[in-house]
């Protein structure tokens, strides 16, 4: 579930924005004190495991602390996004010590929070970045935008389509939008400019807002016309925008200017192009080029479509469950289940073709026109979406551990007369 655990840098690497930290006369004073801090807290006690808030306020009022090396704005995010339930870290703000710490003290803050099995496995590239000299106006931003979001998903679960994302339009009509005004950006510091990216990054994550694209790209060339180093994930993070809205020819632009993404292949799309259709297209691969083809859908029949991430713990889960019961794998084959990629895999092609030599009767596909998508791949993975004539009629989310999903599932298909 997108919500729960998820370690969202990995698709296709780290992806949050980060911001170089440039010299200054108190630089070194600064390192100084990270480096006694860091020691300090390695030599009191390395094996602190935090398993509640009452331990998190005691372990804070002991003294200095590997917290310490964060920026006063990055650490009240994460010390005000950390949550447990049982004895475990059910939610956290996984990006923040990645952004600002160097790779040994960031896991040092993981391991404090017994998550350190979430730690990405290739460390981003650039200097460490930090949030400085961040605004109180600044500083509201991230909490107004996900408060918008969670009144706009209660309205979705209310079935309230006249109310989608209403809140979060008014935000950033009368929030962001002034801020993100060219003149108002070159006006705006380093610490200001990365948490803009940051807002506006989310926007793009969360709903359907095609201007919040175009603003993305521009606060990334505010930060680059400075020189400020972003190969820190502010380049991934908007490369995957980019494969995500299907803007292919900017996504190659970006790459050829930055030699760290050399590795990144930007596939072709060939075939007709479904501009003018408003049924949902989805893209195909074969031999590393890409067909853009209609969804099918049967007439007044049921279709289910199953939304599945690269990296979501849960989808792996299924997928096992899939391959040590081909009794299940049969069963969706026969209710001619459609498999869907997640918008945020950007455009997964080895993922989508590993798994198509794998399952051929199975077939994946790779979501097309964005816009389109956005409505369905919306509440985490893996989903199962029931749909009639093109329009969404239910959704079963989630795969569970103890077997109850299978049943559940199956059940769902017999009802739906598949």
């Amino acid at each position: 579930m997108r919500r729960h655990l998820k370690a969202p840098w990995a698709i296709p690497a780290f992806i949050f924005p980060i911001l170089l930290l440039g010299a200054n006369p108190s630089s070194h004073a600064q390192d100084a004190k990270v480096d006694s801090i860091s020691k300090a807290s390695s030599a009191s006690n390395p094996s602190t495991v935090l398993k509640s808030r009452a331990e998190l306020d005691q372990y804070l009022a002991q003294g200095p602390n590997v917290l310490d090396q964060l920026t006063p704005y990055s650490r009240g995010q994460l010390l005000r996004n950390v949550e447990w339930r049982n004895g475990q870290v059910s939610r956290f703000d996984f990006p923040v010590p990645i952004e600002e710490l160097d790779q040994e003290s960031a896991r040092q803050v993981y391991a404090l929070f017994g998550i350190e099995r979430f730690f990405p496995e290739k460390f981003p590239e650039g200097n460490p970045l930090r949030y400085e000299d961040v605004s109180a106006t600044h500083e509201l931003l991230l909490q107004q935008l996900r408060d918008a979001l969670r009144r706009d998903q209660a309205n979705e679960k209310q079935g309230d389509q006249k109310e989608m994302w209403i809140a979060t339009e008014r935000f950033y009509q009368q929030q962001l939008s002034p801020l993100l005004k060219p003149s108002n950006l070159r006006l705006t510091s380093r610490g200001n400019l990365l948490v803009l990216f940051k807002v506006v990054d989310e926007v793009n994550f969360m709903t359907r807002r095609s201007a919040a694209f175009h603003d993305l790209n521009h606060v990334h060339q505010e930060l680059s016309r400075r020189g400020i180093d972003t190969r820190r994930n502010l380049d991934e993070r908007l490369l995957k925008h980019m494969l995500t809205q299907r803007d292919f020819d900017g996504a190659r632009a970006l790459v050829a200017s930055r030699p760290h993404l050399s590795d990144v292949i930007v596939p072709k799309v060939v075939g007709k192009k479904t501009q003018q259709s408003t049924r949902l297209t989805v893209l195909a691969e074969k031999n590393g080029e890409l067909y853009t083809q209609a969804l099918l859908t049967g007439n007044d029949k049921a279709q289910v479509l199953l939304v599945v991430s690269e990296h979501c713990g849960f989808c792996r889960k299924l997928f096992a469950d899939m391959e040590a019961d081909p009794q299940l794998s049969a069963r969706f084959a026969r209710a001619k289940l459609v498999l869907i990629s997640a918008l945020e895999n950007g455009i997964p092609v080895n993922f989508v073709r590993e798994w198509n030599q794998k399952n051929p009767q199975l077939p994946m596909y790779m979501p097309g026109k964005e816009e389109q998508w956005k409505a369905i791949d919306s509440q985490g993975w893996p989903q199962f979406v029931f749909m009639r004539n093109g329009k969404v009629e239910s959704r079963i989310q989630g795969w569970r551990n103890d077997g109850s999903s299978k049943e559940s599932i199956i059940q769902a298909f017999e009802k739906a007369g598949l």
